[in-house]
């Protein structure tokens, strides 16, 4: 019996043993549950939910199929547009197209508003651009709503606002995902035009925040309504200097703690710029 004993001994000291030396970090694990490396674990969130974006008015929401408006009725236009681009999503080839920009019947009051553009030489800047909903022709179609639609000078519609959109699917292709939010913004007292007196946007914003872990990161970008020679990394900015800039909290349902982090850093090597000829 004691011969039987002392084998059973020796197996489990050599057991032990191998479990120690063998497998170190599940014995780590095991003594020390709470330990920093368990804790950077249970702190990267493994999926977002960034909630709309809140500002200073109600604006009226329009889900479409594959990105959300916050419509201002009192401007006349968006007051930001919520989508998330991927690398799936990007990686698909276009759809040809040849739409025609249409009246959003969701609009409560129902505004024509093209009659008003055609009788200027303002450009119709779609916020959410058909080449980041080529995929689907149905979101597609949906890019050329008025809901969709922000009045812009003509010298930036194909110049750095485009730009950036290019910039903005190449980065979710490197990124994997992102989630975007973008609008105008109304510095002072807007000038208008037309019957339904469209205001006149001083400065657009776009920000977005990459979500893939174990990286939580986020950019802004304020551009000015009228021609310029700058570059698109001079109007980088942190998502929290764009959101002093318009009164608004893009991403409510991320945790204060992280927004914290995560809006108020900005590392632009992190967000490469490429040249337009490379994105195209």
């Amino acid at each position: 019996m004691r011969f039987i004993l002392a084998i059973l001994f020796v197996l489990l000291l050599l057991t032990g043993l191998a479990v120690y030396f063998l497998m170190p970090e599940l014995v780590s694990d095991l003594i020390q549950p709470n330990s920093k490396k368990n804790q950077a674990k249970e702190n990267i969130p493994t999926q977002i939910q960034p909630g709309l974006p809140e500002g200073a008015i109600n604006a009226e929401i329009l889900e479409k199929s594959y990105f959300t408006i916050g419509y201002n009725n009192g401007h006349r236009q968006p007051e930001w547009v919520s989508y998330r681009l991927t690398k799936p999503l990007m990686d698909q080839p276009g759809l040809s197209h040849n739409e025609n920009f249409t009246e959003d019947l969701d609009i409560a009051g129902n505004y024509p508003i093209f009659p008003d553009y055609r009788r200027t030489r303002l450009g119709a800047l779609q916020l959410v651009s058909p080449a980041e909903m080529g995929w689907s022709m149905i979101a597609t179609r949906e890019t050329f709503l008025s809901s969709n639609i922000c009045p812009q000078d003509t010298s930036i519609t194909n110049g750095i606002w485009q730009e950036l959109t290019e910039q903005s699917q190449q980065w979710a292709i490197d990124k994997e995902a992102l989630y975007i939010v973008s609008g105008p913004v109304f510095q002072g007292r807007a000038r208008s035009f037309g019957r339904n007196r469209i205001s006149m946007p001083s400065h657009f914003y776009k920000v977005l925040l990459d979500f893939t872990p174990p990286k939580l990161q986020g950019v802004g970008f304020i551009i000015p309504n009228r021609a310029t020679e700058l570059s698109l990394r001079r109007f980088m900015v942190s998502i929290d200097s764009v959101e002093v800039f318009t009164g608004m909290n893009f991403f409510p349902g991320i945790p204060e703690n992280i927004q914290e982090t995560v809006e108020s850093s900005l590392t632009p090597r992190d967000w490469q710029i490429r040249k337009r000829e490379e994105t195209q």
